[in-house]
Formats: structure tokens, sequence, C-alpha cells
């Protein structure tokens, strides 16, 4: 796993050129550096582990497991994905390293399922600690990433000009579903058994059906997931002003 702690000599691995930051009035979104981060991240997750409630990793019970599992194996190895720190400028920061910091650690959010050859990505990994919820922070934080994935270098320099960009949902997280949706996303499907979770997570993020005799996995529950999109012609054609508004009013 690297470990350096400059943003210049960590590995990140991303299938796009990866922005060094990206910044509204409030939110600021850095790529996620686990020396940087890691740890004050992992002590502000284990306070929530609600927040890992919809998604197929965590909690976890050592910063290592965090670091290895998620950081590591999840995210830095696989090119489509992009983890960054999401900062809310309005609050001072604190802990480790917080003198790099430009505000309070908030949570993080991701660029997943990124395509260069299909030119299209998806917003995900999104974690917004309890304190940030409700506030402007979600709102900014997706927003950054919109314009940067679906704006047109012209409009925005460095923005990729892609496609499409997506987002999934557990059908079960209705408010996973209305964040998209408040955000211009167009609901596209509902895939039933879309998605294989790990045991524990049964009670509160499966489908509900029961596994039927001779399943290939037996103690795994079921994912049904709701899928929406934003186009580039939803986004040229009231979308970007619709987040524009979001962003700039949310408080």
């Amino acid at each position: 796993m690297a470990t350096d702690s400059s943003s210049e000599l960590y590995d990140i691995n991303f299938v796009f050129d990866a922005p060094a930051h990206l910044e509204s009035q409030r939110v600021v979104l850095r790529p996620f550096i686990p020396n940087l981060y890691g740890r004050n991240f992992y002590e502000q997750v284990c306070l929530y582990p609600q927040v890992f409630h919809y998604l197929q990793f965590g909690p976890y019970s050592t910063y290592d497991d965090f670091a290895q599992d998620l950081l590591e194996n999840r995210l830095r190895k696989d090119p489509a994905w992009l983890l960054f720190a999401v900062f809310d400028k309005t609050q001072p920061a604190a802990g480790v390293n917080s003198g790099e910091y430009p505000g309070a650690l908030a949570g993080c959010v991701a660029l997943v399922n990124s395509s260069v050859p299909k030119s299209a990505s998806e917003v995900g990994c999104i974690i917004i600690f309890p304190p940030f919820q409700r506030t402007h922070v979600a709102s900014n934080a997706i927003g950054l990433l919109l314009n940067f994935t679906l704006n047109t270098p012209d409009v925005q320099e460095g923005a990729l000009g892609l496609r499409r960009v997506a987002w999934q949902a557990n059908a079960l997280n209705k408010a996973s579903v209305g964040a998209a949706e408040r955000m211009g996303y167009k609901r596209e499907a509902l895939m039933k058994w879309e998605r294989v979770l790990p045991p524990r997570k049964e009670v509160i993020a499966g489908n509900g059906v029961a596994i039927r005799a001779g399943d290939a996995k037996p103690d795994h529950p079921g994912r049904n997931t709701v899928i929406l999109g934003i186009t580039r012609e939803d986004w040229e054609n009231g979308v970007r002003e619709k987040v524009r508004e979001l962003m700039d009013r949310d408080i």
C-alpha cells in the first residue's frame, strides 16, 4: 500500500486525469490520501457506524482493516474509482494533519465505475458524517463531481465532458434515491437481485426475499438496486442550472 503523505507521490491510479481539488464557496474535495486523511476519517466514521448500513463494506473494527479493505483493495487498486475527502470550509479543521485541511473533514464521496471507452462515470461511496447531513455539504460535494464529469473543458477547465453519470442505490435506501432525484437524476430501472451482500447486511440492506435451497451463496442476502442517471442532454437542458441553484441555496 502506498504510504507517501504527498499527493504528488501517492499513486491515485484513476482512468482519467485526477484533479488536485474541486471547490465551491463552501466545500472542497481532494483526492483521498490515506496518510493525510485516513486516521481522522476512521476516527470519525467509528462514531457513526450507521453510515455503512447500505454499503457493501464496513463497518471496520481496526484502522488497518479499513485502510487495506476500503482504501487499498476496493479503491486504489481499481482505476475506475477515485475517492475524495470532503471538507466543509464553513467549519474549523481538527485532528491530526488538520493544519493542512481547508476546513472540517465532513466525509467522503467517489467517482466509481468510470470508463474512458464508455465516456461515463458514477457518483458513489457517499459517506457524510451525521453532523454535516442536511446541510450544504452533500449537495455541494455531489454538485462538484457532476460539474467536473459532465461539463466540457471549454466550460470548466479540466472537466471531463462525459456523456453519462450514473447513481446506484439500494432500493430500500429511500434517502439515497431521493438525494439523487433532488440533484436532477432520472430513475431508469429497478434491477432485482443485482448484488450479493455480506451475511451481516441481511437485516438492514437485504431485499427480504428468502434464499432458495441450493443457492450458490446461501448465507448472503440479495440486493435490489435502483439505477438512475444524468446524461449530457439532461445536463445541458436544465440539470446544470438546477445543481447550481442547489449548491448556492443549501445551508
